[in-house]
């Protein structure tokens, strides 16, 4: 992997996020780009630097807000900055410009990765959209995101859910040795995963601890309940792409619907 993406909103910037993205990009030696989104119409100021709490002393309204708010992300910037230089991290950061859903879209057809909080959406854009046509694997990050020790895949027989594992396991090789479930979900007459042997045949070369499970249910409820135990320890792979607009309204679906019940990280990606 040479390029990384990480998409940050000044309202909302886990700690976790960052640093699950420092780390991805030292061990892949990568180069890492910050987008800083600058979302003045709702500031929180979630954010992990205390050092600049200062701003806060006086009420943010009026003109002052954007004052405030680009004072907030020059400060981010920097710290974003020395902390790469630190890590001897290659980084990139693009703060001037407003970012929008398309230029995002853009953005992502030249690069190998795009890391975001798993729970940010912005003014700028919104999650769903970026899960459903980004250029590029998207791995969502829970605020709550520990040291990774399991892998999930949400498999639904496709070459899209397919493609989504080879990306991953491509991306992130050092996982091989990390246990992986395979669920599929499907109707209680199937019961059978589909392509089995095939898969066994390829995923042996690329991992070496894999579970297999057949599941009939509600599929973004049951997927919740069995990764919800240990889920900041875990990433959920899942397909996104599909020419069926009721196959992608199912995946912004089950992906929302994870994100929220659990503390689980995602990646998702296109065929």
């Amino acid at each position: 992997m040479k390029k990384i993406l990480l998409i940050l909103n000044e309202s909302s910037i886990p700690q976790q996020v960052i640093k699950r993205a420092m780390d991805i990009a030292k061990q892949t030696n990568s180069l890492l780009e910050a987008i800083f989104l600058n979302d003045t119409n709702g500031i929180d100021f979630g954010y992990p630097f205390p050092n600049d709490l200062y701003l806060l002393s006086d009420k943010v309204q009026g003109a002052t807000k954007k004052e405030n708010s680009k004072k907030l992300l020059a400060s981010l910037a920097r710290e974003f900055k020395d902390e790469c230089i630190e890590q001897n991290i290659e980084y990139k950061i693009e703060i001037d410009r407003v970012v929008s859903m398309e230029n995002l879209l853009k953005l992502s057809c030249f690069a190998d990765l795009i890391i975001a909080d798993s729970k940010s959406d912005s003014d700028e854009y919104d999650l769903k959209d970026l899960l459903a046509d980004a250029h590029c694997p998207l791995l969502l990050v829970s605020k709550n995101a520990e040291p990774l020790e399991k892998i999930y895949v949400a498999y639904d027989g496709s070459a899209s859910s397919m493609y989504a594992l080879k990306m991953f396991s491509y991306i992130f090789p050092e996982c091989k040795d990390f246990p992986l479930y395979l669920f599929q979900f499907g109707s209680q007459t199937n019961d059978r995963i589909p392509y089995i042997d095939e898969i066994k045949s390829w995923a042996g070369k690329h991992f070496t601890n894999i579970k297999f499970d057949l599941i009939a249910g509600d599929a973004k409820h049951d997927l919740a309940e069995h990764i919800r135990v240990g889920a900041e320890k875990a990433i959920i792979i899942m397909g996104s792409y599909s020419t069926s607009s009721i196959a992608r309204l199912f995946i912004k679906s089950t992906s929302s619907y994870v994100i929220h019940q659990t503390n689980a990280s995602l990646f998702i990606t296109h065929q």
